[in-house]
């Protein structure tokens, strides 16, 4: 059954959770401003540290891992001209037709 997570950890992961979301946000806002400079548009940083912000808290009760953009997927997705998340899409069906054949 569901039951709430031992509190007595959390003095000896504080540490590693500040880092580890000081890490991811740079990352993220270092991948966000090289494209926002190649195509040319705005970018805000509150709304991105909202946004995974939101993300991870979310993810938390799912046990995912926290969230972060990939600067290599995201140079090879727009080399070859995908401008939405539906490309994504795409690039997951190719992947499961490859794994299962």
């Amino acid at each position: 059954p569901p039951s709430l997570p031992d509190l007595s950890l959390a003095s000896s992961l504080l540490v590693p959770c500040i880092t580890i979301t000081v890490v991811l946000f740079v990352i993220c806002a270092s991948i966000v401003k090289t494209f926002a400079m190649k195509h040319n548009y705005d970018t805000y940083e509150n709304q991105e540290l909202y946004a995974m912000g939101f993300a991870n808290i979310l993810g938390s009760f799912w046990l995912c891992y926290p969230s972060c953009g990939s600067l290599s997927r995201s140079a090879v997705v727009s080399n070859i001209g995908g401008k939405t998340q539906v490309f994504n899409v795409f690039v997951c069906m190719l992947l499961v037709v490859t794994l299962i054949a």
